[in-house]
């Protein structure tokens, strides 16, 4: 009983403020229309990415029973591999800071830096 008391009395409260109404009415409203906007231009295509990859390939691991075991893993390589060819147009570079000159310059959308 005491809930609906309560429920009623905020009602009571935001139906009387107009501000507290328009803000309930309308934002939800406004992030529809612009999350319809921004996505009506379909997916995005070779999107240019700068991806610097300075990964040796190797991953090591201390153990009590052997030692340390010493693993290739190119997770970098992979990385660039399994980027969507169609969404990314993937460069490889070599400097960071040269990659994320670019980026700033506008003439790359995006950087991944590999360590």
């Amino acid at each position: 009983m005491a809930t609906w008391v309560v429920v009623k009395n905020v009602l009571r409260r935001i139906w009387k403020d107009p501000r507290t109404l328009v803000l309930i009415l309308l934002t939800p409203l406004l992030f529809i229309l612009l999350y319809g906007y921004s996505f009506s231009s379909g997916r995005p295509t070779h999107l240019a990415t700068i991806v610097v990859n300075q990964d040796n390939g190797l991953a090591s691991v201390q153990t009590a029973e052997i030692g340390r075991v010493t693993l290739t893993m190119n997770l970098g390589e992979k990385l660039v591999q399994d980027l969507d060819p169609e969404l990314f147009h993937v460069v490889k570079g070599t400097d960071a800071v040269g990659a994320e000159t670019a980026v700033e310059q506008g003439l790359a959308g995006a950087e991944v830096h590999h360590l």
